[in-house]
């Protein structure tokens, strides 16, 4: 069988797609993908993929690549869409989406391109336009914000699931004080089982602006209340059944529908604690708008530590980062409208 290396098509993949941008190669690897998605739309929030690297392959470390992979590359590096690669290479959208995963393992890179679709402030009409626009360009994470004076994401979640039959799809970020923790857990089995497994849940405690002052919720020591409201959700989603007494919350309940598929809950965290919190109970960790420098010097090493500490790999912890971005023809203009 003839084999590749990975090389001058990972390279030209990166360049041509955009989906790359590093921050510090020896720390780490951010992915932020900004999708054209409409004429009008020159600012968007969007998810930036981050994860831990070990530093610059050398060359005789670089990976060997089968030639259904390289191919793979080599179609990803002249802008082919998901749905053409599947049709050229004889893959259904999940063995793609399977194929994409372990490539990605193999040469180090974010096996995802995510995209926060803002979706709140338009006619559903045109959310779903934008939708097929982001499957058009390779995305196959799609995320939806929650304000408490905005629609209900988990509803536009399930229409998501619904446009984007192959992609996964999650919340970032829930606010915790918008739902009991056994509604929100039945909420995530429910849209688990309707979508065959691609729903994410993304949750995090929000401010006390938004608890206290909007939703009249006196809200508690914020890692007390996390820790509490996580592990209800867990304890339900993974055992079917919780009983559960603390401080802030507490459930005595049992879930009876099937429970098929696991639900990966991603909590929300800027601090070392609250970092360390997700990465214990978390499967994974959101951010929302923090700078690429804090990432890198703050974000990262504490979740290899916490990883080290909760014997998790790093490598295998996603980091999900939403970030603010603005297209304008000259840069300097846009820093200063953003």
């Amino acid at each position: 069988m003839r084999r590749f290396r990975a090389g001058r098509l990972l390279d030209s993949w990166l360049r041509r797609t955009g989906f790359l941008r590093c921050v510090d190669e020896a720390l780490t690897k951010v992915a932020v993908t900004t999708l054209p998605l409409s004429d009008s739309c020159d600012e968007a929030s969007v998810l930036g993929v981050v994860s831990p690297v070990t530093g610059n392959r050398a060359a005789a470390d670089r990976p060997i690549l089968t030639d259904r992979e390289a191919r793979l590359l080599e179609l990803r590096a002249f802008g082919a869409t998901n749905a053409e690669i599947a049709r050229r290479l004889s893959l259904t959208s999940r063995g793609l989406d399977y194929n994409i995963r372990q490539l990605a393992k193999k040469i180090g890179c974010p096996a995802s391109s995510s995209a926060m679709v803002a979706a709140n402030s338009l006619p559903l009409r045109e959310v779903r336009d934008r939708i097929q626009v982001a499957r058009a360009a390779g995305t196959n994470e799609l995320w939806l914000e929650q304000l408490p004076q905005e629609r209900d994401s988990s509803i536009l979640a399930a229409e998501f699931l619904h446009t984007a039959p192959s992609a996964r799809v999650g919340t970032a970020i829930l606010p915790m004080y918008l739902r009991h923790p056994v509604a929100t857990a039945q909420l995530a089995a429910t849209m688990a089982e309707l979508s065959d497994g691609r729903f994410m849940l993304g949750l995090g405690l929000s401010n006390p602006f938004v608890n206290d002052y909007m939703l009249g919720c006196a809200q508690g020591p914020p890692l007390c209340v996390v820790r509490e409201y996580a592990t209800i959700v867990r304890t339900l989603l993974r055992e079917g059944s919780v009983e559960f007494e603390g401080k802030h919350f507490t459930a005595r309940i049992r879930y009876d529908a099937p429970l098929e598929h696991d639900v990966p809950v991603y909590l929300a965290g800027m601090r070392a604690k609250m970092i360390r919190l997700a990465v214990e109970l978390g499967d994974g960790l959101l951010l929302w708008l923090c700078s690429s420098r804090y990432v890198r010097d703050t974000v990262v090493p504490a979740v290899r530590q916490a990883c080290a500490e909760f014997g998790k790999s790093s490598a295998d912890f996603p980091i999900r980062a939403v970030v603010l971005v603005r297209s304008d023809e000259d840069r300097a203009q846009a820093k200063v409208n953003l």
